[in-house]
């Protein structure tokens, strides 16, 4: 979401629908997927970046690309070229027994 002068804002939405019968015992399981803006698309190590081969004729890369450089370790980080996005996931099992609000 942006804001005025164009700034980012974040945001949440929470919706829970379901109903919840009281002559029912009942669990549920919370879950969730988070969309993490990222400015750094890529880190090379020992090697560098190429959109395109140096070879003839050149063919698409985009990854960490060429011979690594044998004196040394170097890391060399590259920003996005275009809006990127990493998606984290929830991986703990969260569940919730309904024994003290059931049915409501």
């Amino acid at each position: 979401m942006y804001g005025t002068n164009n700034q980012y804002r974040g945001a949440h939405e929470l919706t829970i629908d379901f109903q919840d019968p009281a002559d029912q015992h009942n669990y549920y399981r919370w879950d969730w997927l988070l969309w993490e803006k990222q400015d750094w698309c890529r880190t090379c190590v020992n090697n560098e970046y190429a959109i395109y081969s140096l070879t003839t004729p050149p063919f698409l890369v985009e990854d960490c690309y060429g011979q690594k450089f044998d004196n040394g370790y170097y890391v060399y980080d590259y920003n996005c070229r275009t809006r990127c996005w990493e998606i984290l996931r929830n991986y703990t099992t969260n569940v919730f027994d309904d024994v003290y609000s059931n049915g409501g």
